[in-house]
């Protein structure tokens, strides 16, 4: 009788187990049907959203190519700066907005890469178009002929001087040519005390040995954006002994710049272990790869430098501050938001506008590798599309004045 019952009882204990387990499969099965819908799901809502981010883009074109038909300078006053895009879909709805790629510091500008230090001695040769100044109420006429003697631009270049036949007198000099002379001067100036930062002359970047020319020291556009560069870690508090490791990082050859430069025998003892890039940086993220960027001094230097697909100028129109501020060993702080409050009542429409602000005459700066327009813009964009909210991070192009395009677009969790 006992052994009945015990038998019972086992039976009843072995069929509790298997019901156990069929219920832990029915749920184990129905749990992976869910999450397997919800997968699916998450993926057609975030296909869906593509059509919202090209919606975003297209509206973000047509506004800078209207903007590209009407001044000839880029400003945070303007209506690309300004304006929230919208859009609302079937499939999803979207916000963006769009900021200006050229108001901070690309690190292409100190790259080692031949097309690139090729393309920054281009853009320096390329000049400015003529604008009136609104000083002297000149004609654009003669305002062109200004901006000749200024020698502004993209990269500042000194047109070429007039020749004079054989007993001609000399034309006098008007208030823009003057103007235009003392400009050259702090040109010269600059060009001195750029060349005393820290760093430059040993930075081994193309035409390393500054060149004393007819107008006084030569800086190569690499070597100006070198200074700069240093100044703005200056700036930012971040030491400065970073910057032989991201020059070497960049660099084409396997010697570590004195003293602390960082190549493949550095990065082989890291866990785990790599090698340098030997080529100029691809995102602003690579930095962190780099000796002495740890994470705090990478969320320092992430607001003011961005990684464009060539060298170019800085805009003053845009720049915040500290950007502003890497322009020139005399330029503090101070000086840097007069120039930002002086730019809200009016944008500059030339270098030469920015150069004859009163805060900056007589001050050591270089025009060459600065403008007041741009090429590159970002457009930051947020997508919900059903349950799922996506982010992406595109880059425009807007060349021949209202001709924008799509460069890149990167999808994901973006912390700025």
């Amino acid at each position: 009788m006992r052994a009945r019952v015990r038998q019972q009882g086992m039976a009843i204990l072995g069929a509790l187990i298997v019901i156990v387990i069929v219920v832990g499969l029915v749920t184990s099965i129905g749990m992976r049907a869910s999450h397997s819908i919800a997968a699916t799901a998450r993926t057609f809502e975030a296909r869906n959203a593509d059509g919202v981010f090209e919606s975003l883009e297209h509206d973000a074109r047509r506004v800078l190519a209207e903007d590209g038909r009407k001044e000839p300078y880029d400003a945070l006053n303007e209506a690309w700066a300004k304006v929230l895009l919208k859009t609302r879909r079937s499939d999803g709805q979207g916000e963006a907005h769009l900021r200006d790629a050229q108001g901070l510091f690309n690190l292409r500008d100190i790259s080692f890469d031949a097309d690139v230090v090729a393309q920054a001695g281009n853009a320096g040769a390329m000049p400015e178009p003529p604008l009136e100044s609104p000083a002297d109420g000149a004609t654009q006429a003669a305002a062109g002929g200004e901006e000749a003697a200024l020698g502004g631009g993209v990269g500042g270049a000194l047109a070429p001087r007039p020749t004079l036949r054989p007993g001609a007198t000399p034309p006098v000099a008007g208030p823009g040519a003057q103007r235009g002379a003392a400009q050259q001067g702090g040109d010269n100036m600059g060009m001195v005390a750029l060349a005393a930062v820290p760093g430059v002359a040993s930075s081994g970047a193309a035409g390393a040995a500054a060149g004393q020319g007819e107008e006084g020291l030569q800086l190569s556009p690499q070597q100006i954006a070198i200074a700069r560069f240093a100044l703005l870690l200056r700036n930012l508090d971040i030491d400065d002994a970073v910057l032989p490791a991201i020059l070497d990082w960049m660099d084409t050859d396997t010697d570590e710049r004195f003293p602390n430069g960082a190549e493949d025998d550095y990065y082989s003892r890291m866990k785990p272990p790599y090698r340098t890039a030997n080529h100029a940086l691809e995102d602003v993220s690579e930095l962190k790869l780099i000796r002495g960027i740890d994470d705090k001094v990478f969320a320092k230097l992430k607001p003011f430098v961005t990684v464009l697909p060539g060298a170019t100028p800085i805009n003053v129109n845009t720049a915040p501050a500290e950007i502003l501020m890497s322009l020139s060993p005399a330029m503090d702080r101070a000086t840097a938001n007069l120039v930002i409050e002086a730019r809200k009542v009016r944008p500059f429409r030339s270098i030469a506008e920015f150069r004859a602000l009163p805060m900056l005459l007589g001050r050591p700066l270089v025009s060459q590798g600065l403008t007041v327009s741009s090429e590159y813009f970002k457009l930051e964009m947020d997508v919900t599309s059903g349950q799922t909210v996506l982010a992406a991070r595109a880059l425009l192009a807007r060349r021949d004045g209202d001709n924008v395009t799509l460069v890149s677009r990167d999808k994901g969790f973006f912390d700025e």
